[in-house]
């Protein structure tokens, strides 16, 4: 849970007797991406950054303004993890206190029961609030109605599926290269078995491996080395992980065996995926251990990253961080 500190939302004045104290406004926040109905319990612990607890209580309201205790240095890398009757877990981390300035954190609580909504992402609505995506989509169809019935079929018999390709879509969007964003070189989706509920693959202007490459160059993403990349995508030449978040960054990796031409572009397949968590060891004991378990019990359909989870972190990801776009797919888990 986490990324980079959330942030100041005001300064305040305190006297010296509040020297030892810091403030913290939580702002509780449903998969809808709205505040949690006022009335709704929940329980708040929060521990420091030497694994001691520094508060535990309950709360009903929405925003929730907390006085803690305060002491600079390492400790002062807080965890907060959210619990309610009928939902996950959620947490952030670290929360950086400041004295003389409230520090805020917003923290997505997702029910249980919920389920995904894509009235948002309907086709006749991308017409008016997506329409370059929407040319993706289309692409490679025969007609605008053949590809209007792959999407929404998509919707309908694998909501995973779809919830996975709006998060890398979306998050794509929001990655701004030397010319336009990722998003704007994918020319073709791939819609066979692997487009999975977690990754898509695509056809995309071969110049997007030179522009990554220098946006790795600023810091932008972080190169995988070739052996790693193979390990975790069969086939890869090269990959490279968004480097913003601790947590749900997007990887592309490139597969420049594969070229086509599409719309007179020259093209090379990516794989595109966003991870639960930011450096491969994490990844790989916690994410993909754990999946290939799942998947060796349960059979092929089970242990695979869950959009679910990735929307949730994502969310949070975007909404603490200063600077940061807000991430909005057209969809909502309510």
């Amino acid at each position: 849970m986490g990324n980079t500190p959330a942030h100041t939302i005001q300064n305040v004045e305190f006297g010296e007797a509040d020297r030892t104290r810091a403030s913290l406004m939580l702002s509780i926040i449903d998969g809808a991406r709205r505040p949690i109905s006022p009335g709704r319990e929940y329980q708040i612990r929060i521990t420091d950054g030497q694994h001691k607890q520094v508060y535990k209580g309950r709360h009903s309201e929405p925003h929730c303004y907390l006085r803690m205790p305060f002491s600079d240095g390492p400790a002062n890398r807080n965890a907060v993890v959210i619990s309610a009757k009928g939902c996950w877990d959620s947490g952030f981390y670290p929360v950086v206190l400041d004295q003389g300035k409230v520090v805020a954190a917003s923290i997505m609580l997702l029910s249980r029961k919920g389920t995904f909504s894509f009235a948002e992402a309907m086709w006749s609505t991308l017409r008016r609030t997506r329409s370059d995506t929407l040319s993706l989509l289309r692409s490679g169809a025969g007609s605008d109605a053949e590809a209007r019935d792959r999407y929404e079929l998509l919707l309908d018999e694998r909501p995973l599926h779809a919830a996975c390709l709006w998060n890398i879509l979306t998050a794509a969007e929001l990655i701004p290269l030397r010319r336009g964003s990722v998003a704007s070189s994918l020319r073709r989706l791939i819609w066979d078995r692997s487009m999975a509920q977690d990754r898509v693959f695509a056809f995309a202007d071969e110049n997007l491996v030179r522009e990554v490459t220098e946006a790795a160059g600023h810091g932008q993403f972080k190169e995988e080395i070739g052996p790693v990349a193979r390990l975790f995508h069969k086939g890869a030449t090269r990959s490279f992980k968004q480097t913003q978040f601790s947590e749900a960054n997007l990887q592309i990796t490139f597969h420049e065996g594969s070229r086509e031409v599409v719309d007179g572009t020259a093209c090379v397949k990516v794989e595109l995926d966003m991870d639960y968590f930011k450096d491969v060891g994490s990844h790989a004991a916690l994410e993909v251990l754990p999946n290939a378990i799942q998947r060796a019990i349960r059979g092929e359909s089970h242990g695979k990253t869950n959009p679910r989870e990735i929307y949730k972190m994502r969310w949070m990801a975007s909404r603490n961080s200063i600077g940061a776009p807000e991430f909005e797919p057209p969809y909502r888990f309510a």
